[in-house]
């Protein structure tokens, strides 16, 4: 990954990005160490406005970067997402594989094996 990282939008740690005049950044292609760590073999990638979807070849989706509108499908107790800077993990797709994953600007798409659609994130637009 590579480009503006301001939310965490690229899953790469803080030590690996650069300040520039406009905020943090990281300028070349960059292994995402989190999936590499975890031998998660990538399948599929969707980006929105400032966040990322990410598909693996067992059916898992992970989301990271901004989620203030509830892009990333993760929200504490107290209805407030948490979940920026980290990769989360989707929790209703252990048990309902996806198959295609999607991402509009402030949403996210998945297609379950089964045909199921899932969207989270804005409604601003329809």
């Amino acid at each position: 990954m590579w480009g503006r990282a301001d939310v965490g939008q690229l899953g790469l740690p803080g030590e690996l990005l650069v300040n520039d005049q406009i905020g943090l950044v990281q300028n070349s292609p960059t292994q995402v160490s989190y999936f590499a760590e975890r031998r998660i073999h990538v399948l599929q990638i969707a980006t929105g406005e400032a966040h990322t979807v990410v598909l693996d070849n067992l059916g898992q989706v992970y989301t990271f970067g901004w989620g203030e509108l509830g892009q990333l499908g993760v929200v504490d107790q107290l209805g407030k997402s948490d979940a920026e800077r980290k990769i989360n993990s989707i929790e209703i797709f252990k048990t309902n594989k996806v198959k295609k994953v999607a991402a509009g600007s402030i949403s996210s798409i998945a297609l379950t094996e089964t045909g199921q659609l899932y969207v989270w994130g804005s409604q601003q637009n329809g």
